[in-house]
């Protein structure tokens, strides 16, 4: 076996060997023989061959008295045999602990070995299942020399301890740039860091950043949890402090992308950063703002919208909503070319939200996990922002919105501001906020995915928003979703069956979708994230009630129960 692993042949010449011996291995089918020539011999199965090559690593071990130098000798550079030695290492942490320490002595100092045959041993001791009691028996020895060791081992545990995603194990050719943690070493060594915190220096930071971006490359929504999180969250909290300048905005929004996908980690501290606090002498929170930019205006939002949704909802209501102290302390300084403040929306978001999409922010994952705390928010987002619209506070208000009257089925009524800009906000073919328009394409994604799984319930809840909602916005959205379920969606047709101006406005709206689909797509996409979006709204363009209006989906209901009261 040891012949065959040095060669890396499929079979070794064995004229040296005892012919009796190798008869009786053929006997019982342990080795075979060539076709071609007898002479030529091979294990009968690779197991036999990995089992023959561990007991040869155990004699050279026994035989040399433990020597790491002799033994590295007599393994060579021969991959086969280098492959069954990082296992016989994993098994010799698990039998025999002093011998494993003894090995871990000489693969840090003898410095005569190979840096490569040195990495192997180090990374097998990685590997074995104890090797959390074998790293935490040695953190003196880690820490020494200025954290040497140490800063070796996150640079193997990234690069060797990590594995294929299980979502691309069947994609031929995938690359390493996918790879995520693999192992037990991975929390034990961010313990080790993150308890020793304070000996890294600014020179080190980089170290650290890779490592706990590559520790939560596993975290997803189908795996939340995450061991040694909390010390994930300890270091990114502890880098940031270091970050907290104009020319670190690279890394620190970094930071801010490892901490989003773990907000239960530690959620004092998330809250803290989140809702941020300006020093003295300064203007801006730039950690805060950067922060929020990243959860409400990214796709990095899921985890906080999915465990912290008062958090998100209280946040994103400050942080999107424009207040009478925002208008008296900026109005030398608002833009004539800024329409937020028209919707009571925050000067200074344009950016942060185009281009607009449904999977911009937390809004579709805050409604799936919570979708009553999530409603409750949208209707005093648009509340807010009708008021703001139809009683401007600016000296150059857009074209006006009226008050439209609705009928609910139990007599009450219910009146909304509207006007077509409003209305075809949730298509983003008329011109307002983007967060306005990513909020309603949301909602409209949400409300259709609803539909699909629970179309019993559809109904009640499109009635709620009109009942509890003041601006033709949403309203525009619940058209949409009841044109594409008529059936479901009776009463909630019939309630918008009561307002003449909604079915004009949506028939403009449905002679306009071409538009809708030409603005996707106009502008070259630099970001990659911005591609998602746009693909986004491509497919929400083909829909195919696009093509349908208000009108014809009333029209249906006069084939069904409510036939009369249309």
């Amino acid at each position: 076996a040891v012949r065959r692993a040095r060669a890396l042949s499929a079979y070794v010449i064995c004229n040296d060997l005892d012919p009796a011996v190798v008869a009786a291995l053929r006997q019982d089918s342990l080795i075979v023989s060539s076709d071609e020539n007898p002479l030529l011999v091979a294990t009968a199965h690779d197991v036999l061959e990995d089992w023959a090559i561990l007991q040869w690593l155990e004699e050279q071990h026994l035989t040399n008295e433990g020597s790491f130098k002799d033994l590295a000798t007599a393994i060579g550079a021969h991959p086969a045999i280098r492959r069954s030695y990082r296992k016989w290492v994993a098994e010799l942490v698990e039998r025999d602990p002093v011998a494993a320490d003894r090995l871990f002595r000489a693969a840090i100092s003898d410095t005569e070995i190979s840096a490569q045959f040195r990495d192997d041993t180090l990374v097998s001791l990685l590997k074995a299942p104890s090797s959390p009691e074998f790293l935490t028996r040695h953190e003196a020895q880690l820490l020494a020399n200025d954290k040497a060791i140490l800063k070796r081992v996150i640079h193997l545990l990234r690069v060797a301890c990590v594995s294929t995603p299980v979502w691309l194990a069947d994609t031929a050719g995938n690359g390493s740039i996918f790879n995520v943690p693999d192992g037990p070493a991975w929390a034990t060594v961010l313990r080790l860091a993150h308890r020793n915190i304070d000996s890294f220096t600014s020179q080190e930071r980089p170290l650290l950043l890779g490592l706990i971006e590559d520790a939560v490359r596993n975290v997803s929504w189908w795996a939340p949890e995450l061991d040694g999180a909390e010390f994930v969250a300890g270091i990114g909290h502890w880098l940031l402090s270091g970050f907290d300048n104009y020319s670190s905005e690279e890394p620190r929004k970094r930071v801010l992308k490892v901490i989003a996908k773990i907000p239960k980690a530690d959620v004092a501290r998330f809250e803290a950063v989140l809702r941020g606090a300006v020093k003295e002498g300064q203007r801006r929170d730039r950690i805060a703002d950067d922060f929020r930019e990243i959860l409400l205006g990214g796709m990095e939002g899921m985890p906080a919208a999915r465990d912290l949704p008062d958090l998100v909802v209280s946040v994103a209501t400050d942080y999107l909503l424009a207040s009478e102290d925002d208008l008296r302390r900026d109005r030398y300084s608002r833009s004539s070319l800024d329409l937020e403040t028209h919707f009571g929306i925050k000067e200074g978001l344009r950016h942060n939200f185009f281009p607009a999409s449904a999977h911009r922010g937390p809004w579709i994952p805050l409604l799936r996990y919570h979708p009553r705390k999530a409603l409750d928010f949208f209707i005093k987002v648009f509340n807010h922002s009708a008021d703001w619209y139809a009683h401007p506070r600016v000296h150059d208000p857009l074209e006006p919105a009226w008050e439209i009257e609705l009928t609910i089925a139990d007599e009450t009524t219910r009146k909304q501001w509207g006007n077509p800009r409003l209305w075809n906000l949730y298509r983003g073919t008329s011109v307002g906020p983007y967060v306005l328009q990513s909020l309603l394409m949301a909602l409209e994604k949400w409300l259709l995915e609803f539909a699909s799984t629970y179309p019993e319930q559809l109904d009640a809840i499109l009635v709620d928003i009109l009942r509890r909602n003041e601006s033709a916005a949403l309203a525009a959205v619940v058209s949409s979703v009841a044109t594409a379920h008529p059936h479901a969606s009776g009463e909630a047709l019939l309630v918008l069956l009561s307002a003449p101006d909604y079915i004009r406005f949506d028939r403009g709206r449905m002679a306009g979708e071409s538009q809708a689909s030409a603005l996707t797509g106009m502008f070259p996409q630099l970001r990659a994230d911005n591609k998602v979006y746009e693909e986004e709204r491509k497919e929400a363009n083909r829909l195919p009630h696009r093509r349908q209006d208000m009108e014809a989906a009333i029209a249906n209901l006069q084939l069904g129960p409510l036939a009369p009261r249309v």
